[in-house]
């Protein structure tokens, strides 16, 4: 059956009305055979990279969870998060992938962004109400990660939602020490200076 024959055909009864019934998973279940899509994350992960919306949402419906991580406890949010991804990541938020999910590292979808720069994903991430405080493993926050990798302006964006200029990682560093301390090897050295006036006009002491 053509793919878009099979999803005509099943479409209606499983989007229209609100909840996931055990009706409508099984619906789903069966649209995702005939269109041999196997259920699995890692089809949810090439549906929403190629910007696949119904099958997205046939997977979800038929009870795929949009926040079962892979073997390292990265989630489909938080992937997509450090890589920029501006569709799937609202996608997921709407489809109730919990936005402040850690990995194994403790790292959350908005620290992963802001490690990477993905200014506008950053302001997704806020928008749905990420913690913008909340601490990996090693105790670094969104702040220190952008700080790190000279973000200038996911810095800016974070100090704007109240980011804690006087976190705190596990060895006692701040993002402050981190902008003055030259000679770190990370990428984005040049924006630094710009980042640690920032901190300090936030309050920023250490």
């Amino acid at each position: 059956m053509p793919r878009l024959v099979a999803l005509l055909l099943v479409l209606p009864s499983l989007l229209v009305g609100c909840g996931k019934d055990a009706n409508q998973a099984a619906e789903a279940r069966q649209a995702l055979k005939r269109l041999s899509v196997p259920f699995s994350r890692e089809a949810l992960i090439e549906r929403l990279r190629s910007s696949d919306p119904l099958v997205v949402d046939l997977l979800l419906t038929a009870g795929l969870d949009p926040d079962e991580p892979d073997t390292n406890g990265v989630t489909p949010l938080i992937r997509f998060a450090m890589e920029g991804n501006e569709t799937a990541v609202p996608r997921l938020l709407n489809k109730g992938a919990d936005v402040n999910a850690q990995d194994k590292t403790g790292t959350t979808a908005l620290m992963g962004a802001a490690g990477y720069g993905r200014t506008a994903v950053v302001r997704i991430l806020l928008d749905h109400a990420a913690k913008v405080n909340l601490r990996g493993n090693a105790g670094e926050t969104a702040l220190i990660q952008a700080t790190l990798n000279g973000h200038t302006a996911v810095v800016k964006l974070l100090l704007d939602h109240g980011a804690d200029v006087t976190a705190k990682t596990k060895s006692g560093g701040t993002a402050l020490q981190y902008a003055e301390t030259k000679g770190l090897d990370f990428t984005g050295g040049e924006g630094r200076a710009e980042i640690a006036a920032l901190l300090k006009q936030a309050g920023a002491k250490e």
